[in-house]
């Protein structure tokens, strides 16, 4: 299979850039794999290349942010509507369903995040932090997160309090700050003087992660009023799980963060949500745990902390599972598997 990868619509640092998928690339003529967001964004500067090949199919990473904007270029685009490739890999398992069946089609297949084994660090590393947070603040669940861990020694990595959507927003529903006990006005610049770092840089991220017991993580997408009113225009919406409970402004989304932590031998520390992806690929209390909200986090980041011992284990488990099931090659031998 000819692998083609183009990094150039995603910012300079994803993990993308560190997967080197080339170097599974053999010289079919036939099958080709595209990887990358530009084979999309830019189609026409790719077209003549994909064309060349009888059977072609593309690794869709944003599924399902695409569907709550209006912009029905990207929607197409995300959706394959014009049927470019023949099979669509996705990080959205829901999505994946719901594109299929409206399709009467399988083209749409579910697939996890990989990371490459040229990365991997299997020597232990002194754990130097108690807690980690990595991301924005777009929803309550980040501002629980930052109540918890900053009571510890711990990092809140960031690009930067620009990108943050919590305030940008007014009009999140009645009932979802009624089930919180925040005070009326939750400042901004508060949780700016929590940030420890501003774009850090990938590998010295996984270093990071080596030193710290713990990575919280929310796999979930934060929306607002806007995006609601977007995803209800899509014909059939109700019929994609992923849409269930955008009533409370959120959709599951999972990314890097899981498999990052495990291989870099983090904690992962996970908010229960209604779809639990991650169980997807990692087993609960083996591999990883659940938290409910932040009075909970706040106490498994105690204990943590006091009896790390009997945390190792899952670690353990965590970083086995991903280097024997979701690397890089794995990633290479799924598709393969199932592009045909």
């Amino acid at each position: 299979m000819k692998i083609y990868e183009d990094r150039s619509s995603t910012y300079a640092d994803a993990i993308d850039h560190y997967w080197d998928l080339s170097e599974f690339c053999t010289g079919d003529k036939e099958k080709a794999f595209f990887a990358g967001w530009a084979y999309m964004d830019k189609y026409s500067a790719h077209k003549e290349e994909i064309a060349k090949y009888k059977f072609s199919s593309f690794y869709n990473t944003e599924h399902p942010c695409v569907f709550t904007t209006k912009d029905e270029n990207m929607i197409s685009l995300s959706s394959d509507s014009n049927k470019i490739f023949d099979k669509i890999f996705t990080l959205c398992p829901y999505t994946a369903e719901w594109l299929n069946k409206k399709e009467k089609d399988n083209r749409f297949e579910y697939i996890f995040f990989p990371f490459n084994s040229k990365h991997i660090v299997d020597q232990r590393e002194e754990k130097q932090f108690d807690a980690l947070y990595w991301g924005g603040i777009h929803g309550f669940d980040h501002i629980d997160i930052l109540n918890a861990i900053s009571k510890f020694k711990y990092n809140f990595l960031t690009v930067g309090a620009l990108s943050w959507q919590l305030w940008k927003h007014s009009e999140y529903p009645r009932h979802i700050w009624e089930n919180r006990n925040y005070p009326s006005q939750i400042k901004q610049v508060d949780y700016e003087k929590l940030i420890t770092a501003i774009n850090y840089p990938r590998q010295i991220m996984w270093k990071l992660l080596r030193r710290t017991k713990v990575n919280v993580i929310s796999n979930k997408l934060y929306m607002n009023k806007e995006s609601y009113e977007n995803i209800t225009l899509h014909s059939g919406w109700e019929d994609n799980k992923c849409f269930s409970h955008i009533s409370d402004y959120i959709m599951p989304q999972i990314k890097t963060r899981p498999i990052e932590s495990a291989i870099n031998r983090s904690l992962m520390v996970v908010k229960r949500d209604p779809w639990n992806v991650q169980e997807d690929f990692f087993e609960p209390e083996k591999e990883f745990i659940y938290y409910e909200d932040e009075k909970d986090l706040q106490s498994i980041l105690e204990d943590v902390k006091i009896n790390w011992k009997n945390y190792e284990q899952i670690v353990e488990n965590a970083f086995n599972k991903a280097v024997n099931n979701y690397t890089t090659k794995h990633f290479i031998e799924e598709v393969q598997k199932k592009f045909i």
